[in-house]
This record gives C-alpha cells, sequence and structure tokens, in this order.
C-alpha cells in the first residue's frame, strides 16, 4: 500500500470518527436544549397565566433561564439562540419593550415554545431548511406578541458535505506533496554523498570504501554520451558515487578552498591535457596535511589521485579524501605554475 493510499484511509477514518463524535455531541446538546428549553416555557407560561401578580424576582428568574438557554442553543442554532437571548433582554425589564420592538425581535411564547418542540420529535432540522415564511400568531399577554414576518432561517451545510469538500481537497494536496517527495528524492539521490561517505570519520576508513575500475576519460566519456538517455545516465551515478577511484589527469590548477567537510585545498584535473571546457573539470579536495606535496605541483604535469567520488554536477566532478599516488616528473608543456597555494 503507497504511502497515499495509507494517509486517505486514515483520513477517511477521521472523517467516520469525526461523524460518530459529532452524532454524540449533536444529541448531547439536543438533550440539554430540550430540558431547558421546556423548563423555561413551562416556567414562563405558569408566570403569565397568574395574570395580576408581576413579581420582580420571578422576572429575574425568567431572564436567567432563556439566557441559559440561549447559550446552549448557540452551536447548532444560532437563530433560534438569538432569539432566546433577547427573550432574556426582555424579561429583564419587560417594561422597555413596545409592541413593535417585541414582534420584530420574534420573541413570542408560542412562537418559540413550538420551535424547542420540534426538537422533542426531531423535526427541528427538516423544519429550518424547508421553512420559507412565518406566519403571524397571537398576542398571548403582558406584551408578547409574535413577529409579522422574519427572514428565512439558513441552515449550514450537513456534515457529509463539509467532509467531502474537505476529503478531495486534502487528497490533491496529498497528491501533490507524494509527487514533490517523489521527485525530491531523486534529486537528492543524484547529488547527496553516498552513506560510505557519510560514515567515514578519518583517512583510515577510506580503505572500507568499495573500488570503482572507472577510468578518469571513461567517466566523462560516459556522462557526455548524447546516446544515452537522463534515466541511463542517472543509472551510471548511482553506480559510483560513494566509491573510491584511481584516476590518471594533467594538473590544470592548485587552488585554496575551504569546504563545509574541512578539506583546504583543490587540485582541478582534466581527463585530457588540452581539454578546453572547464564543465569536464575534476576537483579534487584534500586535508591541510597535504600541503607540501601539493605546493610541487605544477600546471599541466600528469599525476594520479585517489579518491571518494563524491557528486557530479554540470560543473565537473568532485573528488573527496584525495592522496596523490604519483606525479610525473615534469609538466606536460612548456608552462610551469604552482597555481595559488602559495598565495
Amino acid at each position: 500500500m503507497s504511502l497515499l493510499t495509507e494517509l486517505i484511509a486514515l483520513l477517511l477514518r477521521e472523517i467516520k470518527d469525526g461523524k460518530n463524535n459529532k452524532d454524540r455531541l449533536d444529541k448531547k446538546q439536543n438533550d440539554e436544549f430540550s430540558r431547558l428549553g421546556a423548563n423555561a416555557v413551562n416556567r414562563t407560561l405558569s408566570y403569565l397565566n397568574d395574570k395580576g401578580n408581576e413579581d420582580i424576582a420571578t422576572e429575574k428568574e425568567l431572564s436567567d433561564l432563556w439566557t441559559a438557554v440561549a447559550c446552549v442553543a448557540k452551536p447548532f442554532d444560532p437563530d433560534l439562540a438569538r432569539r432566546c437571548y433577547e427573550k432574556g433582554n426582555y424579561w429583564a425589564d419587560p417594561s422597555r419593550w413596545s409592541e413593535e420592538e417585541i414582534k420584530e425581535a420574534g420573541i413570542g411564547i408560542k412562537r418559540i415554545q413550538k420551535e424547542i418542540g420540534d426538537y422533542f420529535d426531531g423535526t427541528a432540522s427538516e423544519k429550518k431548511i424547508n421553512k420559507t415564511d412565518i406566519s403571524q400568531g397571537k398576542s398571548t399577554g403582558q406584551g408578547e406578541h409574535n413577529p409579522d414576518s422574519l427572514p428565512a432561517i439558513t441552515s449550514s451545510k450537513p456534515w457529509y458535505k463539509n467532509a467531502i469538500a474537505k476529503t478531495v481537497a486534502l487528497i490533491f494536496l496529498l497528491a501533490a506533496i507524494t509527487t514533490i517527495a517523489v521527485n525530491l528524492e531523486k534529486i537528492l539521490e543524484r547529488i547527496s554523498p553516498s552513506k560510505h561517505i557519510q560514515q567515514i570519520k578519518d583517512d583510515s576508513e577510506i580503505v572500507k570504501v568499495d573500488f570503482s575500475p572507472i577510468t578518469h576519460k571513461g567517466f566523462f566519456d560516459k556522462i557526455s554520451d548524447d546516446n544515452l538517455t537522463d534515466l541511463q545516465k542517472d543509472q551510471f551515478l548511482k553506480q559510483h558515487l560513494g566509491r573510491k577511484v584511481e584516476w590518471e589527469g594533467f594538473v590544470q590548477r592548485v587552488d585554496n578552498g575551504t569546504d563545509s567537510e574541512g578539506f583546504e585545498h583543490v587540485v582541478y584535473i582534466t581527463p585530457i591535457l588540452n581539454m578546453n571546457s572547464k564543465f569536464d573539470m575534476t576537483g579534487c579536495w584534500f586535508s591541510a596535511k597535504h600541503k607540501r606535496d601539493l605546493l610541487a605541483l605544477e600546471k599541466g604535469q600528469r599525476a594520479v589521485v585517489s579518491g571518494i567520488l563524491k557528486d557530479y554536477d554540470r560543473l565537473g566532478v568532485r573528488l573527496v579524501y584525495c592522496e596523490l599516488k604519483m606525479v610525473e616528473s615534469s609538466p606536460q608543456n612548456t608552462r610551469q605554475t604552482k597555481g595559488n597555494l602559495e598565495n
């Protein structure tokens, strides 16, 4: 099973578990809302039926009851929660509310009683979706009126529609990440040093590295062969990168150049003496202990260098942990220079 398949399967399990958890939470919220709502409705009706006995303490109690109902209803029915909250404000001081304000707020007891009752029989969600008009109710006394009209209540998308949209988006995202990861892995395989190089702690461990018989000229001939596909060249590099080679070449330049691995000197050699292309040059990296030998090198001098073939790019080859195995006594041309090591 691929990584993408496993991630998709995990995502679908999470969605299923999330739906089950949501169902359990919805039922708990519905039960709590139904209980508090029924209590608030019954207490309000009881107070309204007791005509002529206004009681500030009871009205404060009703205000607290409707505010509590609003808090419970808010997560799943914001519109009803808002009107329950307004109903709590109403009972905090009924004298401040005009009949017009009561009508506009939609806080009539008959209407709210009906909507709370819908949660007992499970028809609240369906009615919220299909309802497009709310008819006018009757006056209930003490300023309690149903509104003439109220904007249609819009419901949120069902859980599964949101889940499907999120799933599709995540699948595309995971597919893109997987594609990037695969391509990145291919690039790293080509340019990263092998495990052999990463494991070397000192020169004594170089002898443990596998040897590649490829010659200096043979390497460049192969890698520059236009008849080979990129896939074939990648396979060729995998066979030789990270292995020890012993290459013959002609010195072109000797420089100082500290790198991240602690090598301090680099000798550039080419497989052919008068090679014009700077892109077919091999950089051989030496530690500081080889400086005395490197000072004696001259341009055009033939040398045999051993080292580990670390990487290759368009600018040439890089050998590390290098040693001079043989140096010809005199250069192959008349120019004689020791490079830049004496600077």
